[in-house]
């Protein structure tokens, strides 16, 4: 019975950190990458931050990173009754991977990933995007 019991704790605690082999050729990637590439990745998410914030009110614009908050305004979304609704059709037309955060911790834990949404720390029709 133990060794069941281990053996699923043992599942429970992989890692999403890249595996040793990649982390030592990091550094000859970024070596060898050319600046035109980081150049234009940061132009793309440069344009990306405009043409969101741009179409909102009152937007806090990132600088740092690619992550901002959204309420969602459910009286201007035609066939949209909720966060939940919103999340599946923004997948369903723009091929995104949405997540929603059913517990405030998971937060941490799920930030890497392109999007969530949900009712975290009390926000409801909030939806996170990074």
């Amino acid at each position: 019975m133990f060794q069941i019991v281990d053996c699923i704790f043992s599942f429970l605690n992989l890692s999403a950190d890249p595996v040793t082999f990649v982390k030592g050729a990091l550094h000859q990637f970024l070596e060898r990458t050319k600046e035109e590439f980081f150049s234009k990745v940061r132009n793309i998410m440069k344009e990306a931050a405009n043409f969101c914030c741009g179409r909102m009110k009152d937007p806090y614009k990132p600088e740092g990173s690619m992550f901002i908050m959204v309420k969602l305004n459910m009286s201007l979304l035609e066939g949209i009754n909720n966060d939940i609704d919103f999340t599946l059709k923004l997948a369903k037309e723009e091929s995104v991977i949405a997540f929603r955060v059913l517990l405030p911790q998971l937060l941490a834990n799920l930030f890497s990933y392109l999007f969530w949404t949900g009712t975290m720390v009390g926000m409801k029709n909030w939806v996170g995007l990074t």
